[in-house]
């Protein structure tokens, strides 16, 4: 059987989601991510959390 992985990344948290070939919903997660408040007015994200929330997302769906 094969698997399909779905990944919502989102400005408050990623959301992830682990279907089977009919995209029956096996399994799903979500971490929360960073906002920095550099200035008044202005917020930023860091694209490497992007990157190791997406890992820790995928590697809590393969565990499940």
């Amino acid at each position: 059987m094969n698997y399909l992985i779905g990944i919502d990344i989102g400005t408050t948290s990623l959301k992830a989601g682990l279907y089977d070939e009919l995209l029956s919903g096996i399994a799903g997660t979500a971490i929360e991510t960073h906002l920095r408040y550099p200035k008044p007015g202005r917020v930023e994200q860091d694209p490497e959390d992007f990157y190791s929330s997406t890992c820790t997302a995928v590697r809590e769906l393969l565990e499940s």
